[in-house]
Parts: C-alpha cells; structure tokens; sequence
C-alpha cells in the first residue's frame, strides 16, 4: 500500500487515532526505526515539544499526500505513468527495493514492469 523512505512515517491512521484493530500490517522490508505506540495518538504529541509537533504533522502530511497521489493513479494512469512517479516520489527506493515490492505497489505484473523499465531504458 504505501513505503516510508528515511524521514518518512508509516501507520494505520485509522487504528492510531481511534484506538481501532489494524486493518493492515507493516513489514519493515530493511532495517528501520520503529516506535510502539501503547496509547492514543494524541497522547503520544502531549509529551511533544512544538518543533517535535511540527515534525511530525510534516511526516503525516507527507504520508497522506503520497496515498492520495497514489489513489489517484492507480484509477486514472497508465503503469508506465505510475512507475515514473514511483521513481519520481521515491527516488532512493527505486534502486533498492525488488522489483516485485515496486510492480506490486504500482498495480503491474514484476514481466511488465521489465517491460516498462525496457522501453524507458531505450528512449
């Protein structure tokens, strides 16, 4: 559904803010920082001084702009469309992660991904 590259922050918004089950589960594919959350998110940010608050509402809000952007894609763009925005939005990762993990997350086959990524390699 979503990746958090360094400085990013990944979470069920749902489960975090309303005390729900989590529908989901994330899967630290490389080492990674992860913080355990017993309570409310909003008792998590009282023991948060303004700088630290501001942090994090960037990192939310970069989150919930990357999942809207990849919504919308995913209903009105082509996997080409798609895979240059991957590269594009998460350029670090691109060159890092299986291509399995990328043509999931792009809605593509991993053979037409390899497709893609040929006929990009060749213009």
């Amino acid at each position: 559904m979503q990746f958090a590259p360094e400085g990013w922050l990944i979470t069920d918004m749902d489960s975090i803010f309303n005390q729900v089950p989590s529908n989901i589960y994330i899967e630290a594919i490389e080492d990674s920082e992860v913080y355990w959350l017993q309570n409310k998110m909003t008792d998590f940010f009282d023991d948060l001084t303004a700088e630290e608050l501001r942090e994090q509402l960037k990192m939310m809000t970069r989150n919930i702009i990357a999942s809207n952007k990849r919504t919308r894609l995913l209903l009105s763009s082509t996997g080409e469309e798609r895979y240059l925005d991957f590269i594009q939005t998460y350029p670090t990762l691109a060159k890092r992660l299986p291509l399995k993990h990328i043509a999931s997350y792009i809605g593509v086959t991993p053979e037409y991904l390899s497709e893609i990524r040929r006929k990009l390699a060749g213009r």
